[in-house]
């Protein structure tokens, strides 16, 4: 919630027509007992997803060791 928080604070104006999809669980929530989440940021250009992106980065380096984060930018499949 805090990382969709930060990505949330840091989204262009509506105009621009950026959106940010959850925090939610992940189509696959429970794999070897840990659970997944995914956040999803849509936009008409990479550019336009700087901010948001910039901002995901930095909270993955203040994230609990228990936690594991990773930013896929253009992914092939959502699972």
């Amino acid at each position: 919630k805090r990382l969709g928080g930060a990505m949330a604070r840091a989204l262009p104006p509506a105009s621009v027509g950026v959106r940010l999809l959850g925090p939610a669980p992940a189509p696959l929530s429970r794999i070897k007992g840990k659970t997944r989440w995914q956040i999803v940021v849509k936009g008409p250009t990479h550019a336009s997803l700087a901010g948001p992106l910039d901002a995901a980065e930095a909270m993955l380096a203040e994230l609990p060791a228990s936690v594991k984060g990773v930013l896929d930018v253009d992914p092939g499949a959502m699972l």
